[in-house]
C-alpha cells in the first residue's frame, strides 16, 4: 500500500516540478578566466594588490566593514600598493619584467618580490597587467594625466642597462 502510495505522490509532483515556470534557465558557460590572472592570483599577487576591475579584492569601504577581523599586519600590506585595475594605462608591456625582478625602482624602492615564472608566464602576466584599462583619470582637457608609460609623479626608475635610478618627478 505504501509503494502505491509513493509512486501516487511522486507521480503526481514530478510533472509539476519538470514543468513549472520556476525551472532555472541554463546559462551559457563561462568565459575561462586569463591566465595571466589566474597567474596573478596563484603567485600571491593578490595577497597586497588589488584589480577590483577583474574581481580581485575587496573594495576599501567593505574591508573598512571588516577592519576589526583583519590583524594590523595583513591591514598594512593592504594598503600600501593600491588598485591595479588602471596600470595597463601607466606603463608600456617592457617595464613590467624589470621591475617585477628588482631590476628597477618606482618611487625610490624596488618591488617587494621578485615574480619567478617561465617564459610564458611572464608573458601571461605581462599581456594581462597591460590589457588592464578600467577607467583612464582624466583631466580637464579630456587627456590622460600622464602618458602612458611613464611613472607617476614622484615616481623614479631605474635603467637596467646602466643601473642608475632616475627621477621622473617634473
Amino acid at each position: 500500500m505504501r509503494a502505491l502510495l509513493t509512486v501516487i505522490v511522486v507521480g503526481l509532483l514530478l510533472p509539476a516540478a519538470v514543468f513549472s515556470e520556476d525551472t532555472v534557465e541554463p546559462t551559457a558557460p563561462k568565459a575561462p578566466e586569463p591566465a595571466g590572472k589566474l597567474l596573478f592570483v596563484e603567485h600571491g599577487c593578490s595577497n597586497c594588490h588589488t584589480v577590483l576591475a577583474a574581481g580581485i579584492g575587496v573594495p576599501e569601504e567593505e574591508e573598512e566593514e571588516e577592519a576589526d577581523e583583519t590583524s594590523s599586519e595583513e591591514e598594512a600590506v593592504k594598503m600600501g600598493p593600491g588598485d591595479l585595475s588602471n596600470i595597463g594605462l601607466e606603463y608600456p608591456a617592457e617595464w613590467f619584467r624589470p621591475y617585477l625582478s628588482k631590476e628597477i625602482t618606482l618611487n625610490d624602492q624596488k618591488h617587494i618580490l621578485s615574480f619567478k615564472g617561465s617564459d610564458d608566464d611572464w608573458t601571461a602576466l605581462v599581456g594581462w597587467l597591460t590589457s588592464l584599462r578600467a577607467a583612464a583619470d582624466t583631466t580637464a582637457a579630456g587627456e590622460p594625466d600622464s602618458a602612458p608609460g611613464t611613472p607617476p609623479a614622484g615616481g623614479t626608475s631605474e635603467n637596467a642597462a646602466d643601473g642608475k635610478s632616475v627621477d621622473q618627478t617634473p
